[in-house]
């Protein structure tokens, strides 16, 4: 059973780092896919980006800075100095029953066929647009 992992300013300090590095390269997430060879998904790349789901791997870290062509140990200073600066935010309360009323209107909005609910809202989508799905401006 997978457990929620809680982030530490330095995962936030580093995820933060890794979306700069990756606009600034230019790459899209499948390019990074491929340029990454220890097999990170693209959508990995992407939630690592995004702050989605766990923090980076060390080997997913490496391998990312290698593909933006970034050293590594220099990104891993500024993330300690960026991290420093950085407080976790507290964990927002969660109320039961407020939890419930969000799922039984996302589900009402789903039946009657409110698609905006699932909108993509991914900052890097001009990116994509821009460059397309696999091109590497390189």
């Amino acid at each position: 059973m997978a457990t929620k992992v809680e982030w530490s300013p330095t995962d936030y300090a580093a995820q933060e780092e890794l979306l700069e590095m990756i606009q600034q390269s230019g790459y899209s997430y499948r390019v990074l896919e491929s340029k990454t060879d220890i097999g990170i998904s693209f959508a990995r790349i992407r939630d690592i980006a995004l702050g989605k789901r766990a923090p980076v791997r060390l080997s997913e870290f490496i391998a990312i800075c290698q593909a933006c062509r970034q050293d590594p140990v220099s990104t891993l200073r500024r993330i300690i100095q960026r991290a420093e600066t950085i407080k976790a935010p507290p964990a927002p309360a969660i109320n039961a029953d407020d939890e419930q009323a969000r799922i039984e209107e996302t589900l009402r909005r789903v039946q009657q066929g409110d698609m905006t609910i699932v909108a993509d809202h991914d900052p890097l989508k001009q990116q994509y647009i821009d460059h397309g799905d696999g091109d590497d401006p390189a």
